[in-house]
């Protein structure tokens, strides 16, 4: 009895969205948008807590305007990781993962066989969707698109 191929990616899989290459193609003006976003709230992020930081460092009693200041920058904080944290929702509701929010990198899943595997989006490559790794490979492990041409990317 020959088992249905399908029938076993479904179940190895099981409750992953699961993408092909001309899906995932298909996806790159809205993936690129949400990159985009959660790069920027990342920096941004970034840029205020370290505003909090030297703020809060500044020796001396602080002043009025200090003390403005970093409540001002604390709340642009908590705005700034709320919507850096819906934007990662958004791609995880998708089931894409964020590899490096400030690289621009997220993976994408697909099956290789019945290992599960990530196509890499990389928001700075002039094709942002040219590399895959397996699972199992190291971080930075990047397999050129093309080796998968013995399989159907479709």
């Amino acid at each position: 009895m020959n088992p249905n191929p399908k029938r076993a990616r479904r179940q190895y899989f099981k409750g992953m969205r699961v993408f092909t290459h001309s899906r995932a193609m298909a996806t790159l003006p809205y993936l690129t948008h949400i990159v985009r976003s959660v790069r920027e709230r990342a920096l941004e992020l970034r840029q205020l807590r370290r505003q909090v930081q030297l703020l809060d460092a500044r020796p001396g009693q602080p002043t009025r305007d200090t003390l403005i200041a970093l409540e001002e920058a604390r709340t642009a904080s908590d705005r700034v990781r709320a919507e850096y944290e819906e934007a990662l929702l958004e791609l995880r509701s998708l089931d894409i993962l964020c590899q490096d929010p400030i690289r621009g990198e997220v993976l994408l899943p697909f099956p290789h066989g019945k290992q599960l595997a990530w196509f890499i989006f990389d928001l700075f490559e002039e094709l942002p969707l040219r590399t895959w790794r397996y699972h199992s490979d190291a971080q930075d492990v990047r397999r050129p698109i093309t080796e998968l041409n013995t399989i159907k990317l479709g």
